[in-house]
């Protein structure tokens, strides 16, 4: 279920910000000066904010790709916590900057909300993992105690079984 929650606000976030990243393009290419009501009013100045905004677009797509790669490696779950706070604080950003328009605010704060809650909800491979290395030490420890191994060969095995953590 962890998984499920990190991929779909990857997936969600992905598609936000190469919105983003073409209405930056956009902007970006678009003329220095609009005329309205026969006025000419210079925007080159929302140019270099379409160009933060690019960047910003940029840095998204690659962190919620990140997210997208397998977290298990060789049976070692990698939980990318850093990369998941790093995303919340820049993703949290937007819906503050719609507060004012409901459909934006929705529409910016669901991939945050996944990975909101992928950050918060217990990962399975984690407690199967830690379950498993309990029932080793235990098996471990009733084999010392009924004489089947002796002192060095415990300690020997209970260091391996802690070495693959």
């Amino acid at each position: 279920m962890k998984r499920f929650f990190e991929l779909a606000g990857a997936i969600v976030g992905i598609v936000e910000a190469s919105i983003l990243a073409l209405g930056s393009l956009v902007l970006i290419l678009a003329p220095n000066s609009v005329e309205v009501d026969n006025q000419l009013y210079d925007i080159s100045w929302i140019k270099i904010l379409a160009l933060i905004l690019l960047i910003y677009s940029a840095a998204m797509i690659v962190l919620y790709s990140l997210l997208c790669k397998n977290p298990q490696k060789n049976n070692i779950y990698n939980p990318r916590l850093g990369i998941k706070i790093t995303l919340l604080i820049l993703q949290g950003i937007l819906p503050l900057m719609m507060i004012n328009d409901f459909v934006y605010l929705v529409f910016f704060s669901i991939p945050f909300i996944l990975l909101l809650v992928s950050v918060f909800v217990k990962n399975p491979v984690l407690d199967e993992a830690k379950t498993d290395i309990d029932e080793q030490l235990n098996k471990l420890k009733e084999l010392k105690e009924s004489g089947v191994i002796d002192e060095e060969q415990y300690k020997v095995a209970v260091d391996k079984v802690i070495e693959k953590m």
